[in-house]
């Protein structure tokens, strides 16, 4: 009846968002236009100020950055840069510059633009989490650029993907209005921006991997992702990452749309704060993870389409450790560690409250009836997220229900596990974890890193039981059959970007 209701209400969300957004589209799109659909809008275009992923997302269609690594790949392909190295200590790379490479002005890519937005990914705040590892970057000849880290990272080029190139004079001339009128190398420059409504692209000739084989591109703001779906199959729009899960069967019913569900970055989890009872006790951690039906939570969540790894790190990962046992939905053995624990059937356990933001809360109703079964009482309170990340980040929390993702190297995921880490909102404190993690980034040696995070994931999840993973976060990419996806989605990160994408031939 719920799922009901709320079709019903989205029905009449639809009629009048699309009477709204057929207003500001106007007439249908060119035949040589791609039409994007997102349900949230950018805000600058400057690499500088960029701060969330759908501005990263058309920054990557506007600029160009040294390398890109796809989700999941271990070697980067080369862009800006023709090749590369990297010293023994793992702290210098040295790139060699293409030749040819253009900005959207006609201004030749140099070393010193790649040096002035170096400094600029190293100085922007909203990147931060990406470039902190970067100590200076240095070019001896117009060819070569040479970046020093103050640390190995084995996620290097995955973060790298976020330096964009810019054009240093234009930048400067521009100041503040450089956002809404960037001037990148990428095979996109922008047309036009209408803030809440679109954004419109169109392919840049002189693109030194070839002109793109679409002239144009609108990414259309389109706040509610049923109006999105309808917009698939009625040709309006051609692609969308902002897809329901609940509508995937109905389109692909539909015969007009191809949906590819991905696996994503990040992972949903359960934990509590080891230093408060109950959370104190490994075994009651252990109950609490053998609890959960991560098979239920998959299906409330990504109708069933989900993946259920043992640890929160996606399949796909880099150095990912692979003999972690991890836990099943097993009832009786969660009764019978509490019973261990010294709370049978849950008596004697306090109420617990499970704390999560709205985008989780059907998870946390599984995972309410879950410990019901077992015998533990708990009380649902949802927060708006800026809410519940401030009180994670302090530890103001009981059993949480959370969303993380750190990326596709397993190095990334460290920061919720060390101790002290910067994401470590259990905080779990293991003295051999942070001596092997340690090892491990320092250690040149990809096969003996993941040795290293074997070892540690056996430790922090099968041991310790530092938090519990129930589901991994995916995506759907669905696109209009007019579009022929070759092989835009092995090389996304985000999403697929319009330069991997072309129009069928037959497509009328």
């Amino acid at each position: 009846m719920k799922k009901k209701i709320s079709l019903l209400l989205s029905l009449c969300l639809l009629i009048s968002l699309l009477a709204g957004y057929q207003q500001e589209a106007g007439d249908s799109p060119d035949s040589d236009t791609l039409v994007i659909a997102t349900v949230s809008d950018i805000a600058s275009l400057d690499p500088s100020r960029m701060t969330s992923s759908y501005e990263l997302y058309v920054g990557t269609c506007v600029y160009d950055s040294l390398t890109w690594l796809p989700l999941g790949a271990s070697e980067p392909a080369m862009r800006l840069a023709e090749s590369y190295t990297v010293s023994d200590d793992g702290l210098t790379y040295t790139f060699t510059l293409r030749d040819g490479p253009l900005f959207h002005n006609g201004e030749p890519v140099t070393a010193e633009d790649v040096l002035y937005s170096v400094e600029l990914f190293r100085s922007a705040a909203a990147l931060s989490s990406y470039s902190y590892n970067i100590a200076g970057c240095e070019s001896p000849d117009e060819k070569t650029v040479v970046i020093t880290l103050s640390a190995p990272d084995p996620a290097f080029f995955e973060n790298f993907n976020w330096c964009f190139v810019l054009p240093k004079a234009a930048h400067e001339e521009a100041g503040g209005d450089f956002g809404t009128q960037p001037v990148g190398s990428g095979p996109y420059q922008l047309v036009s921006y209408t803030a809440g409504t679109r954004t419109e692209l169109t392919a840049f000739p002189d693109y030194y991997r070839g002109e793109a084989a679409i002239q144009n591109c609108e990414i259309q703001v389109i706040p509610d992702a049923f109006t999105i779906a309808t917009a698939l199959e009625t040709g309006e729009v051609h692609y969308s990452s902002d897809i329901s899960f609940e509508h995937i069967e109905t389109l692909e019913q539909s015969g007009v749309v191809t949906c590819e569900v991905r696996e994503a970055l990040g992972c949903i989890s359960a934990y509590g704060v080891h230093q408060n009872p109950p959370y104190d006790d490994v075994l009651v951690r252990q109950a609490i993870s053998y609890a959960i039906d991560r098979d239920m939570c998959n299906e409330i969540m990504y109708a069933g389409r989900g993946a259920i790894n043992p640890t929160p790190l996606p399949s796909f990962t880099i150095e990912g450790p692979q003999n972690v046992e991890g836990y099943s939905y097993d009832p009786d053995k969660a009764r019978e560690l509490l019973a261990e624990a010294g709370y049978p059937d849950g008596e004697g356990l306090r109420p617990l409250t499970i704390q999560t933001m709205d985008s989780f809360g059907d998870i946390t109703e599984v995972v309410q009836a879950n410990l019901s079964e077992i015998g533990i009482t708990a009380e649902i309170e949802i927060q708006e997220s800026s809410a519940f990340l401030s009180n994670a980040a302090t530890g103001n929390v009981d059993l949480a229900i959370w969303g993380a993702g750190l990326g596709s190297n397993a190095s990334q995921w460290m920061s919720m596990f060390v101790t002290g880490g910067q994401l470590n909102y259990p905080q779990y404190s293991n003295s051999r974890v942070d001596e092997l993690y340690a090892e491990a980034v320092a250690d040149p040696d990809s096969a003996r890193r993941q040795e290293l995070y074997n070892e540690i994931f056996s430790m922090v999840i099968d041991e310790d039981a530092a938090i519990s993973p129930i589901v991994s976060m995916c995506n759907c990419h669905a696109f209009n059959t007019k579009v022929n996806i070759g092989t835009a989605l092995d090389n996304l990160y985000l999403s697929a970007n319009p330069y991997d994408l072309s129009f069928n031939e037959t497509a009328s």
